[in-house]
Parts: structure tokens; C-alpha cells; sequence
């Protein structure tokens, strides 16, 4: 009752309460982000190991497996995956909600320790933090040429150096993915006669490369009160340097190259997946947010990047002179569904202020109380 009473007594005070409540009520309404789903913050921890041309099979019998008997006594595991892929393994740990990820990372790297060894020309394991609440993707785009004789895969390499910088720059976008396409590799094919009649064995061939294709130190140099750094810079930046490198010198000091015994050539690795979409060729593009964006500006911001992408003078017109008509297509966004919901919640608020109106004014009898 004493609320009651100083609401009738001081009815400024009420007023102003009420507009102050309204406005920063209209405030948050439109600067509180919207997504779908809430953040749910449970830390992930990756270790990914790198053993280049091994099959996934050999991966998962001389890496994986004794990885997995180290890390699952970690503690606070909610889950853990791994993944042998050509060349690399991976192993997913997600931990519980709120667990101290600086702690997780900890046990992970002391872990991994412990695993006794591992073979000769893996590298050592990688360990990354990350979070599950930036994993999901919250747009998906195509990228399809018109020409059915194309092969959209040939476009990784230009989509990554033009169409995924781009996406990434839009304001609220943490990461674009591209699946579906074959990058270029070079590939040095010897004759293995060749290689016989000059007493050279492949594993040569390959060290020579090897030497020749690096970027490396070369010391310091003191001048006066400087110290000037030198670097050698020998990797090779195209296919001739290749050719050129010197494997070995004969009986009478001539310098046996690689373009004696092989061919240098520049291809498309083997193809592991494809990626279709109604039969016809396309790469996947997987767009994520960064934590905390508004969905519904980020995707328009990246709407609006796609129409410059397509738009004449965009990367994708320019290439090969638009010959095979590729464009990049948005497939599905969270923007939808974040609608629908929206218009859920928009219908509700309509429909029970009418019911609680039309309660009122059936026990009061009059529109004017009713209205206050």
C-alpha cells in the first residue's frame, strides 16, 4: 500500500521513472547483439601433428593412438576426436563450460610430453586454444562457374588470395573457410634410367631440392655501431630455379641438374574429396562471426561484399577475363531463422497486450482507466 500511495502522491516522480525506464529499455533493444543461439563458452584445445605424404592409416597407428592414451586422464575433458587427414593429424579436446583454458593448456602441453616418440620426419605437435562459441558458421556460400567444362577447383588458389581476404575484412567476421578446391603444387618427375647412368639415387635428387629451397641466416656483420644482418634468400619463387639446381658434379666437374633427369612441372595436387552441388563442380565457403557480433549487421555487411565480389571489376569477373562466369552465390544464413524468431517473439508481444487490454476493459467498463 505504500507503493500505491507514493505512486498517486507524486505522480511527476512516477512519470519520469517510467519514460527513464522506457528509454533504456528502447537503448538496449537496439544495441544488444542478435543471434540465433546464446555464446556457450566451453574452451577447445587442438594438437594438430604434421607428417608430410603418410597415409592417414599410418597417422592414426604411429601418432594418433598413443596421443589419445596420453591426453584422455586430462583433466576436465568433456570430449575428445581426432582426425587423420594426408600428411596430418589432428586431435580435438573440448573441455567443461567455465574450465580455466590456460590451465587445460597446461595439462595438454605436459601431456603430449609424455609420449615417448615419434617418427623420424613428423614435426613437432602443435598446440592452439581456441573456444566452441566461434566454431559455428553462420553463413555458407557456393562458389560455381557457368562453363560445365570448368573445373571450379582450379580456382582455390586465386579464391584464396582475392575472394577470402575480402570476406574476412567485413566488420564482425572472424574467419572464412574454402573447402572443394586443390591447390598448386610443383612436381619434379625422374626418369629413373636417367638417374641410374649418372649414379644418382632419388634421395639425392631430394636433398639437392631441399638445400636449395630455403631462406636462412647468414650472421651478423659489426660496422662502426651498427650491426648489419645478412640473410640468404634461395627459395625458390618459380619452376626455372628448379630446373637449374645442381644435384651433383660428374667425373669431369659438370654439373648434373635436374632438368637432366626430371620434369619440373606445375599441377593440381590429387584430388581427396570433391564438393558438388546439383552435379555440377563448387567449392563451399564457411563464414564465422566473432564472438559477441550482431549476426543480422555482420551478414549484411557480407551481402553487400558479395555484390562487389560479382559486381564488374570485382575479383571474379577479372578472372581469365570472366571467361568461365564464376560467381560466388549465398546458399544459407542464420538471418532466416533469427527473423522468423523475432516476428515470434513481435507476434506474442501484439498478441498478449491485446488479451491483457481486452481483460481489463471487460472488469472496468470503461476505456479511459483501462488506457491508463
Amino acid at each position: 500500500m505504500d507503493i500505491i500511495r507514493f505512486a498517486i502522491q507524486n505522480p511527476v516522480k512516477v512519470t519520469v521513472g517510467v519514460i527513464l525506464t522506457l528509454l533504456f529499455g528502447i537503448l538496449a533493444l537496439v544495441s544488444i547483439p542478435v543471434q540465433l543461439t546464446p555464446d556457450v563458452e566451453r574452451p577447445v584445445i587442438t594438437v594438430s601433428t604434421l607428417w608430410p605424404g603418410r597415409s592417414p592409416e599410418e597417422i592414426e597407428q604411429s601418432i594418433l593412438v598413443e596421443q589419445e592414451e596420453k591426453l584422455k586422464s586430462v583433466q576436465g575433458l568433456y570430449k575428445m576426436y581426432s582426425t587423420a587427414e594426408l600428411g596430418r593429424g589432428i586431435i580435438t579436446l573440448e573441455f567443461q563450460v567455465g574450465y580455466d583454458i590456460d590451465r587445460a593448456l597446461q595439462d595438454v602441453g605436459n601431456q603430449i610430453q609424455e609420449v615417448r616418440s615419434y617418427p623420424q620426419d613428423a614435426e613437432k605437435p602443435i598446440i592452439r586454444a581456441s573456444d566452441t562459441a566461434s566454431d559455428d558458421a553462420v553463413a555458407y556460400c557456393l562458389i560455381q562457374a557457368e562453363d560445365p567444362n570448368f573445373d571450379v577447383a582450379e580456382f582455390y588458389d586465386y579464391a584464396e588470395r582475392t575472394v577470402k581476404p575480402a570476406l574476412e575484412r567485413v566488420p564482425g567476421v572472424s574467419e572464412v573457410n574454402i573447402f572443394g578446391g586443390r591447390e598448386h603444387q610443383v612436381q619434379v618427375r625422374f626418369d629413373p634410367v636417367a638417374l641410374a647412368q649418372r649414379g644418382i639415387s632419388p634421395a639425392e635428387l631430394a636433398a639437392a631440392l631441399r638445400a636449395d629451397n630455403i631462406n636462412e641466416s647468414a650472421g651478423e656483420l659489426a660496422h662502426g655501431r651498427l650491426d648489419v644482418r645478412f640473410r640468404v634468400i634461395g627459395q625458390y619463387d618459380s619452376l626455372e630455379p628448379i630446373r637449374r639446381t645442381v644435384i651433383k658434379y660428374d667425373d669431369r666437374q659438370t654439373p648434373i641438374r635436374v632438368e637432366d633427369v626430371a620434369q619440373v612441372t606445375l599441377v593440381l595436387e590429387k584430388r581427396v574429396y570433391f564438393n558438388q552441388c546439383k552435379g555440377r563442380p563448387s567449392m563451399s565457403l564457411f563464414i564465422k562471426r566473432e564472438i559477441g557480433a550482431n549476426v543480422l549487421e555482420v551478414m549484411k555487411q557480407v551481402r553487400r561484399m558479395l555484390e562487389e565480389l560479382n559486381g564488374p571489376g570485382g575479383p571474379l569477373q577479372s578472372f581469365k577475363h570472366d571467361r568461365y562466369k564464376i560467381r560466388l552465390r549465398l546458399v544459407s544464413d542464420d538471418t532466416y531463422y533469427i527473423y522468423q524468431a523475432l516476428g515470434l517473439v513481435r507476434d506474442n508481444l501484439l498478441l498478449g497486450s491485446l488479451l491483457a487490454i481486452g481483460v481489463l476493459w471487460l472488469f472496468l467498463r470503461s476505456f479511459r482507466p483501462t488506457a491508463i
